[in-house]
């Protein structure tokens, strides 16, 4: 297993050149900034990385389910006896909106950033967990469970499909966070995605890794760039 990032750690950027099929494309250098979760709500650290973000031509707002309490009590009780890794520390994900908020949203142009921001629920793979027929929360045939393949272009139906069904979800689970982001950034959209396909025992997985959706959030942002088209699939 990867290490989490350690928020007392110089972290340097993963930077990487992206070149298309097509070669009258020019590739591009992408440049991520990975910054620590823990870090988000600390005066000094936000000070340190603030100009990256605000600097940002897009942002990638991961969000662990477990970080929002309604969804971490549900899932601890409908795990039973299964065991899996839990986070120690939980920041609220409303916090970390209110930390960027004041260290630069609200120097912006009517205290909002235009910055285009996927709100990526992580671990996705937990919230069967909460699946039940007619459930307010997550559905048997939820979005969320089905990987989608986004082939040249980004596809329309399916993009409003997850949007929707997990915008309504962090409603559902945590109006404030969904709040705070309508009230201070003008251009986001709602994912899902699991790197792995499943919590691991140890560090250990006991299958194999099967990763749902894990590229949406970043074809949307390449779409959003207008690097990467989007339409309804023939």
């Amino acid at each position: 297993m990867l290490q989490s990032t350690n928020p007392n750690e110089q972290q340097e950027p993963f930077i990487f050149q992206f070149v298309f099929k097509d070669p009258e494309q020019a590739p591009l250098t992408l440049v991520f900034f990975d910054v620590a979760g823990e870090g988000m709500v600390e005066r000094e650290y936000l000070d340190i990385y603030a100009s990256h973000i605000k600097n940002s031509s897009g942002i990638l707002f991961l969000v662990d389910p477990l970080q929002i309490r309604s969804i971490r009590d549900r899932i601890h009780i409908n795990l039973g006896t299964e065991e899996g890794e839990f986070a120690n520390r939980y920041d609220e994900p409303r916090e970390v909106v209110i930390s960027l908020f004041e260290n630069f949203i609200a120097h912006q142009q009517n205290s909002k950033t235009d910055i285009p921001t996927a709100i990526v629920l992580t671990k996705s793979d937990m919230l069967q967990y909460l699946k039940e027929e007619d459930s307010e929360y997550i559905q048997p045939n939820s979005n969320v469970f089905r990987n989608v393949v986004h082939k040249g272009y980004l596809n329309q139906n399916e993009f409003e499909n997850i949007n929707g069904e997990i915008s309504r979800f962090i409603e559902k689970v945590d109006r404030p966070f969904k709040d705070a982001i309508d009230v201070y950034f003008s251009n986001t959209a709602y994912f899902a995605v699991s790197a792995l396909g499943a919590n691991p025992v140890n560090k250990q997985l006991t299958g194999v890794i099967n990763p749902t959706r894990v590229d949406e959030p970043f074809i949307w942002l390449l779409h959003k760039l207008d690097y990467v088209a989007r339409r309804e699939a023939q």
